[in-house]
């Protein structure tokens, strides 16, 4: 494992790539070091602020902690969820894909409520498909999700795929997913005794709260999605957006 300087990839990413294969290939435990910052200056030949950023990636995506007077220890591994990947089943979760699984609920139609009805632009009460899920890594729970299908997209879903990685796989038939869009709403919260109970936290624990209007390319809503995440398990990362966005000028 080297840093090869005539590649186009960045060095910090090289670098991180190497310090993924050093866990991988020595069975790094959580709480097991990784070597200091100087020592991966000196072996790598390598600035102080690319071997920072190659630490701070892995910090942001759970697979180490930076400790005072401690160092960079292996974390226990924790989901990575990239919305702008979420369609293809097989980049939803990088780290863990082959260990994550669905455990549906419920699955059947029913009538809609109102908030409910609103957002997917149908009548209230109309029937509509109600899917509950809870989102398994390894058997043990990190997440809930309860989502609403309009109508208009019966055709879509695809009852084989509720227990495959993608959040969207089963409503992968008909293309409609094919160039669709988003609207999301992130919040931290904290757990109920109905969510406590679902996601085998204690009442108060630290959640994130996601809602997600998914679009067809006609900007048609296909699916209304509230989904809440074990905080001590999950991250929700966006990547490359603009760090300013300009208004219109005149």
């Amino acid at each position: 494992m080297h840093i090869n300087r005539d590649s186009n990839t960045p060095l910090y990413y090289q670098l991180k790539l190497i310090l993924l294969e050093i866990i991988r290939e020595e069975n790094l435990a959580p709480g097991d070091r990784l070597p200091t910052e100087e020592q991966l200056q000196e072996q790598y030949k390598l600035s102080r602020t690319t071997v920072r950023r190659a630490l701070h990636e892995l910090e942001l995506e759970g697979r180490v902690n930076r400790v005072r007077r401690r160092g960079t220890i292996v974390s226990e591994p924790q989901i990575v969820h990239r919305p702008e990947l979420s369609y293809h089943p097989f980049n939803e979760h990088l780290s863990t894909s082959s260990s994550l699984g669905w455990k549906v609920l419920f699955a059947g139609t029913v009538a809609a409520p109102p908030d409910v009805a609103k957002r997917l632009q149908i009548e209230r009460g109309t029937e509509t498909f109600h899917l509950k899920r809870l989102h398994l890594v390894k058997d043990e729970i990190i997440g809930y999700h309860e989502a609403y299908v309009s109508p208009h997209f019966n055709e879509a879903i695809e009852e084989s795929q509720m227990t495959e990685s993608g959040t969207l796989n089963y409503l992968d038939g008909g293309g409609h997913l094919e160039g669709s869009l988003a609207d999301r709403v992130i919040q931290a919260v904290s757990a109920d005794e109905q969510l406590s109970d679902l996601l085998q936290v204690e009442i108060g624990a630290a959640l994130l709260k996601v809602n997600r209007l998914v679009f067809d390319r006609e900007e048609k809503p296909i699916e209304d999605l509230v989904a809440y995440f074990r905080g001590d398990h999950f991250i929700y990362r966006v990547s490359n957006l603009p760090s300013v966005v300009w208004p219109d000028r005149v």
